[in-house]
């Protein structure tokens, strides 16, 4: 039965809020947890503030989630739900997974305390096989200061405002379970040398000795069948068929023994900077020079916060940035489902993928004085930026190397942004370094905007109230206009907030705009043209590269 959940007035399918959450690393071994659970506020005294039933995995702020309540800094919130497995579903492992929870949660099954998780932007999961009785109760416990901390939060604020937005507190994301053998795939990475035509697989293993069954698709036509007994192994693609934005190709493949099953897929690309006009430094798709024309996407939606509101919604939005001629999406200090990346990847759009702020945002420091040419400051120096506490800075680094980790097997990502304008900034040089480690076929923008180190692969500037200045010639970077513009032009009923409108220069017709909009375009020429589309005003913000 298709049940679909209308309190909010908003229609939501059951089965699209209990699709498999994970589309690329598939097996067939999935329980869903989503749909209606209890829930129940406790004010800082402890006491009930409210109860009721909320929607996972819409958060506790959100429309689609039924509860719409906002959960303060000092106060609680307390998840239950009651499940039943069947026998078949019962092997040695039954993993209990997290896709998103922000902040700090505390799980308990049965009455038992299993787990504790800090951080908004990570999944996270459990083995709870040991624990698992015919009848369970999940209690999920969570707490969130949102811009009363310094954890990493993006932009997230209790009093939403100009370019803050609404909090997304509690369960964001799926919660399912899968059982398995002793011996399974953890996860996987596909990287490739398209010159060389080779890619290599990379596999990440619950038993250090193993063997695998590997078969690669094209067109659903096998046309490779090797075995596998090592982490990491390289695999000959003659005549391989390259993956782009104009053409984005996918191989499927299987991996399989006696103990698990697994399908996959992966892109035949490679990225890099090399010589374009005049031998400047261009960024490279596939061995050419590739021309970035892409969005701001912040990925905030009024009906349902950090999570989209279905599947459809999102490849909606991929689509309509396609058939407007963009061909990125710079996804903004906000980690998305992993739905979002596999429509990416399926459908054929780069995603210049930022990581989420933390620490302090100081509005004089971080906006006005940059703004007015400031743009220089050592990042070395922690109290300035928010992150003197080393374990605060220590939680980063560890979303950091989780979500590089999981995601660079997609083929649409093509650079990591470490720090957005200097919000929560630090050791950026030594960041850049590690990221470079963790994932050395990537680009890296270590510091987008301003307070640039020196590192990674781009001089990345933004520019809004003062001319653009020419690219630096002892800078062997490539030079990378991220942002710029900030026209608004106010729609109806395309508008988060009917009463008040956001940007740094309004236009009330559509003409106006444009006549201010294209003569500054081709001031910048060869410039990236995106539009920030904030679920509330519509910004035309130029991002990216110059090719000259």
């Amino acid at each position: 039965m298709n049940e679909m959940y209308t309190k909010t007035g908003i229609m939501v399918s059951s089965s699209d809020i209990n699709r498999y959450p994970r589309p690329a690393l598939v097996r067939n071994s999935f329980f869903s947890l989503n749909g209606k659970w209890n829930i129940k506020i406790l004010d800082q005294a402890h006491k009930i503030r409210r109860e009721g039933t909320i929607l996972v995995p819409f958060s506790i702020e959100s429309a689609l989630g039924g509860f719409k309540d906002q959960l303060l800094p000092k106060e609680t919130a307390i998840y239950t739900k009651e499940f039943s497995l069947s026998k078949s579903f019962s092997k040695a492992k039954v993993i209990l997974h997290f896709e998103a929870v922000d902040y700090e949660t505390k799980v308990k099954l049965n009455g038992e305390d299993i787990f504790v998780h800090r951080g908004g932007y990570t999944p996270f999961e459990i083995d709870i096989a040991s624990y698992l009785k015919a009848t369970n109760t999940l209690e999920v416990i969570v707490t969130d200061p949102t811009d009363n901390g310094r954890q990493e939060r993006g932009k997230q604020t209790l009093k939403s405002h100009g370019m803050w937005y609404n909090p997304t507190s509690g369960i964001y994301g799926s919660v399912w379970l899968e059982a398995l053998n002793p011996n399974y795939v953890i996860d996987y990475n596909v990287t490739a040398n398209v010159h060389e035509q080779k890619v290599f697989f990379h596999l990440v293993n619950s038993v250090e000795k193993f063997h695998y069954t590997l078969t690669v698709y094209e067109n659903n036509t096998p046309i490779i069948v090797k075995e596998i007994d090592e982490p990491l192994t390289e695999i000959n693609l003659a005549d391989g068929h390259p993956w782009s934005p104009e053409d984005p190709f996918i191989y499927t493949f299987r991996l399989y023994n006696d103990s698990d099953d697994i399908t996959g897929y992966f892109g035949f690309r490679d990225i890099g900077v090399g010589p374009g006009h005049r031998g400047k430094p261009v960024m490279h798709l596939n061995g050419q020079p590739y021309f970035i024309n892409g969005l701001l996407d912040q990925g905030y939606w009024p009906e349902s916060g950090l999570t989209p509101p279905s599947q459809m919604a999102l490849k909606q939005d991929i689509l309509l940035a396609k058939k407007f001629g963009f061909n990125a999406i710079r996804k903004h200090i906000k980690i998305e489902d992993n739905y979002f990346y596999y429509y990416c990847d399926l459908l054929g759009i780069l995603v210049i993928q930022d990581m989420p702020s933390g620490g302090d945002y100081h509005f004089s420091m971080m906006t006005i004085a940059p703004s007015l040419g400031f743009t220089h400051r050592k990042d070395t120096k922690y109290r300035a930026f928010g992150r003197k506490d080393a374990s605060n800075r220590e939680e980063f680094i560890d979303m950091v190397r989780t979500n590089v980790g999981r995601l660079q097997k997609h083929p649409s990502i093509v650079i990591w942004t470490i720090f957005n304008e200097g919000w929560g900034q630090f050791d950026s040089v030594k960041l850049t370094n590690f990221v470079k480690s963790l994932d050395p076929t990537r680009l890296i923008d270590s510091a987008s905007g301003w307070f640039d180190q020196k590192a990674g692969d781009f001089n990345s500037v933004h520019r809004y109230f003062r001319k653009l200045k020419t690219a630096n010639k002892k800078d062997s970077r490539a030079y990378f206009i991220s942002e710029f513009g900030g026209y608004s032009l106010a729609l109806d009923f395309h508008r988060f907030n009917e009463e008040k409108e956001y940007g740094y220069r309004k236009f009330k017709t559509t003409i106006e705009l444009e006549n201010a909009f294209y003569p500054t375009v081709s001031r910048r020429s060869y410039a990236l043209i995106s539009f920030w589309i904030s679920r509330g005003h519509l910004h035309a913000i130029m991002r990216c590269g110059r090719r000259d």
